[in-house]
């Protein structure tokens, strides 16, 4: 299970800042013709920090964030005219007094395990985000160091793939599309280089070698920064119908 530390929170809030994914995200959720624009509460599920809700707070009057981790809830900053509620909770054991209008899971397994308290959950629509492969070279990690990358177990990671598969063989009706946004790391110097490596992937200095800084690593004026092109598959389910 990830951790989340203050120091990984300050990296992924400042990666947030230099991509359009989240906004393009959220944009495709408001344009989908069955949408309306009035909904009354959200559920941000496994919500981490919450970097769409912002963009999504202009068509919400509440939004409760359900997550493990209490510095990540911590992060979540409020929003003006929004009753935001930060929920240090296991989403798939939660059982709120009345379900959301829209439900968002990012990233989190739990359509193949959990569909029955995912769709408990919501009242109108449900909006998934998953990864299009199992195992994704993030940062050249898996092509620079293939030995000394543990392998991702099978199954372990539910792919845009096996959401289609399981939509399809239980005849749910979905809107899905592919997003595709640019999505690096900054980092202030190479001593947060080094700890960001050893804190996501188990390297050591003498493992990022000048080889691997020079073919991934880029010096920008003031900063180092290491580029990525995040690629994930976007579900938006409106549960008129979905089967039970």
């Amino acid at each position: 299970m990830f951790v989340w530390t203050k120091e990984s929170i300050c990296w992924f809030q400042d990666a947030t800042k230099m991509t359009s994914y989240y906004k393009d995200l959220a944009s495709w959720i408001l344009c989908q013709p069955d949408y309306p624009l009035n909904l009354q509460t959200l559920y941000d599920l496994g919500s981490g920090i919450s970097p769409v809700t912002p963009y999504l707070t202009p068509f919400v009057r509440h939004v409760v964030a359900v997550d493990l981790s209490s510095d990540a809830l911590g992060a979540i900053p409020s929003y003006q005219g929004i009753n935001l509620v930060r929920l240090q909770k296991d989403w798939t054991i939660w059982r709120p007094e009345r379900p959301a209008d829209l439900v968002l899971l990012s990233y989190c397994n739990g359509i193949l395990q959990q569909w029955n308290q995912l769709r408990s959950l919501s009242q109108r629509y449900i909006a998934i985000v998953s990864p299009l492969h199992e195992k994704e070279d993030t940062f050249g990690v898996r092509e620079w160091f293939p030995h000394q990358m543990a392998p991702t177990p099978p199954g372990n990671r539910e792919t845009a793939q096996d959401v289609e598969a399981f939509l399809q063989k239980y005849s749910i009706s979905y809107s899905t599309t592919k997003i595709s946004a640019a999505f690096g790391q900054p980092l202030q110097d190479l001593s947060a280089f080094y700890r960001f490596m050893a804190f996501y992937f188990d390297l050591s200095p003498e493992d990022l070698t000048q080889g691997y800084q020079q073919k991934y690593l880029q010096k920008e004026n003031d900063y180092y920064l290491l580029p990525h092109q995040k690629e994930s598959q976007l579900f938006f389910i409106p549960l008129q119908s979905a089967c039970e």
